[in-house]
């Protein structure tokens, strides 16, 4: 059996609940949707991922430079049901599935998760609308899953969550009800708010020339039961934290931001306040977001000109940060199943 198998099923044995959907699970279940266009015709693929009859697994959303995950392929759903996490891992030029790590140990422990991929970025113009439009994205997952009568008799549809990663983060809290100031927003980049700061500016774009008006559209899920943020970006831009956030959330800060965090008026000194938690995990960074890398991975970045960082820990440093960040994530929605 190979090592990262080994460690998924190590990660299922230790979080599986004693009660519940969960505790019936021999394996995860994986199967790959696509949405219809909706009014604006973005196309979306989606990874379903979600507690399963044990049947052959196999590798499954892997690629090139990052590792997949053992699954077993269109399995049957166990019966009863599931509480449901939006998921989206939120970079605009990294590969579908990139997070299916997380995916995976959430469907383990008896959530269905709907690992949502948008469209890949054209360019770092088209980029910058992509900061309110993941928020969309989640919406449309959501909505087009629950009109499947194959799925939709397996979700409760009061214990329905949001989960994500960077700009999947920014979209997960806008959907518990934070709002993004545009003029905040256009000096984010001087502050090293986003990895896609360095794209914008060798193209001539900045933040001031977002759509404010859809950046500023209320966007808050009424029925979302709570929300997780992992790094997410543009936080000191978000003018609803704590106030207008109706729904619990917490903010997962990664080592290389709790500099700016602990900053006057950043996201350190509201800990705790009102529906927001926040809480720092050291020894992690941003890239351990990704899934494990493969052999191969190093070789490849350093041919197609890509950051040597995603890929510069090992295995086991990566697994380790994986532990830490899905246990914040337990931790959080656990509050609130």
């Amino acid at each position: 059996m190979p090592v990262f198998q080994r460690a998924v099923i190590l990660v299922f044995c230790l979080i599986v609940s004693a009660s519940g959907p969960a505790a019936q699970t021999s394996s995860v279940g994986w199967a790959r949707l696509s949405t219809d266009g909706n009014e604006t015709g973005r196309i979306l693929s989606l990874s379903l991922w979600y507690p399963a009859e044990a049947g052959p697994t196999r590798e499954v959303a892997g690629n090139a430079v990052l590792r997949g995950v053992e699954a077993v392929p269109d399995a049957r759903p166990l019966d009863g049901l599931f509480p449901m996490i939006l998921l989206s891992h939120g970079g605009m030029r990294s590969a579908d599935d990139s997070g299916a790590w997380l995916s995976a140990a959430l469907a383990a422990s008896g959530f269905l998760v709907v690992d949502v991929n948008a469209p890949r970025v054209r360019s770092a113009r088209d980029g910058l609308d992509e900061t309110w439009r993941r928020a969309d994205d989640l919406r449309h997952a959501r909505e087009h899953v629950l009109a499947m009568p194959s799925w939709r008799d397996r979700i409760d549809p009061q214990r329905v969550f949001a989960v994500g990663a960077a700009l999947g983060g920014t979209a997960a809290l806008v959907l518990a009800g934070a709002r993004i100031d545009p003029a905040v927003l256009a000096r984010a980049c001087d502050h090293g708010d986003s990895a896609d700061c360095d794209w914008f500016s060798q193209a001539g774009v900045t933040l001031d020339m977002i759509d404010a008006e859809n950046l500023t559209a209320p966007r808050v899920m009424r029925d979302l039961a709570g929300a997780v943020a992992i790094a997410p970006e543009y936080v000191d831009a978000m003018t609803g934290l704590p106030g207008d956030v109706s729904r619990p959330a917490r903010i997962v800060i990664l080592d290389d931001d709790s500099e700016r965090a602990s900053a006057p008026g950043g996201a350190a000194g509201r800990q705790g306040t009102g529906a927001v938690m926040f809480s720092t995990l050291r020894g992690v960074d941003a890239f351990d977001i990704f899934s494990v890398c493969t052999a191969k991975a190093p070789r490849i970045l350093e041919a197609d000109g890509g950051d040597p960082g995603l890929c510069a820990g090992s295995a086991l440093e990566r697994r380790a940060a994986h532990r830490a960040i899905l246990s914040e994530v337990q931790d959080q929605l656990g509050r609130l199943r």
